[in-house]
């Protein structure tokens, strides 16, 4: 019996019956095992337009491995509907090689980027030697969204056979997918991958990636980069040499590097002298900040000097604020 002055949230319409929506539906998906669920179910899941049941329909496909399911994925790279090729394409993982190879192969070459960015991804997870490769014979005049897709997809691989993939992803045009390679390069700790990262330091047009270089060869070599940062330094100008400095400093402070303590620290601190007379005010700027930094004699004798020289009053009070910040001026 009812009173009429319950709270709404009691009241039922009669006439509309409780439906499971497909979000709330992908949700208990996956709580279940591969095997709880019907293929037929999985199969029409995996056409839906919403993408959170496409993509737990594809994981529990991928889980179950067998022929049913590779039957059922085969069809669905065949779909009308790009993104569920792309669904399909990414969660090709959980087959072996000689059965998922064919499929990757295609949706390598289908016309929808999406679809590529998908099997790129699943390359990488696979990881082995042949994946690798076939990366390697794909990625060549790819669009910028499929490398970005190998250079996050490889960013904790370290091992030297993935640096050929990550190389590749340095061609592409957008420099913030370029700066992810690097990335992923600087955590590939190897000796190639640091090979490759000091070509791109050197070489690449964009200053912001001369930045992410210059703290993945940083990240690599640690204490041993402090040998070429005096020629890193003069063979750059203007923003370039303003990318390397700021990228030196921010990599050497969370690596943990000491220039104070390494051998090469009078041929650095040379060098930053040089930087700190330089014509651009950037460079003179980010200069204040890496004498600051290294806690040195002469380089408080280069900072002295160089906010003695400076003529720019607005310039000079910042680079004072920032060399008593640090501790590198003492204040009366």
């Amino acid at each position: 019996m009812t009173t009429g002055t319950e709270p709404m949230l009691m009241r039922r319409d009669r006439g509309r019956a409780w439906r499971l929506s497909p979000r709330r539906l992908a949700t208990l998906l996956t709580n279940l095992p591969p095997g709880a669920i019907s293929l037929a179910a999985a199969a029409e899941m995996l056409q839906h337009e919403n993408f959170n049941l496409r993509y737990h329909a594809a994981t529990m496909l991928s889980q179950r491995g067998d022929r049913e399911a590779r039957l059922i994925m085969e069809r669905a790279l065949h779909h009308p509907d790009a993104p569920v090729r792309a669904s399909v394409a990414r969660h090709l993982d959980g087959f072996s090689w000689f059965v998922a190879e064919p499929m990757l192969r295609k949706a390598l070459q289908d016309a929808d980027a999406r679809v590529r960015e998908g099997a790129v991804y699943t390359l990488c997870n696979i990881g082995s030697a042949p994946a690798l490769h076939l990366l390697t014979e794909v990625l060549v005049d790819e669009e910028d969204d499929v490398l970005q897709a190998a250079a996050i997809g490889l960013r904790k691989r370290t091992t030297p056979d993935a640096v050929p993939v990550l190389e590749l992803t340095l061609n592409a045009v957008d420099p913030m997918v370029r700066g992810r390679a690097l990335e992923s390069l600087g955590a590939n700790q190897t000796h190639e991958a640091a090979a490759v990262v000091r070509k791109a330091l050197l070489d690449d047009p964009d200053p912001d990636v001369q930045y992410d270089a210059m703290q993945s060869l940083v990240e690599l070599l640690a204490d041993g980069v402090l040998r070429e940062v005096p020629d890193l330094i003069d063979g750059s100008s203007g923003l370039y040499r303003h990318a390397r400095l700021r990228g030196l400093l921010h990599a050497c402070n969370y690596v943990g590097v000491s220039i104070e303590t390494s051998p090469h620290c009078e041929k650095i601190l040379a060098a930053l002298a040089d930087c700190s007379h330089d014509e651009s005010e950037r460079v003179r700027l980010q200069t204040t900040y890496l004498l600051a930094w290294i806690k040195h004699p002469r380089a408080t004798e280069i900072l002295e000097q160089a906010v003695a020289a400076e003529a720019d009053e607005v310039l000079k009070a910042q680079m004072m604020s920032i060399g008593v910040s640090l501790g590198a001026i003492a204040v009366d």
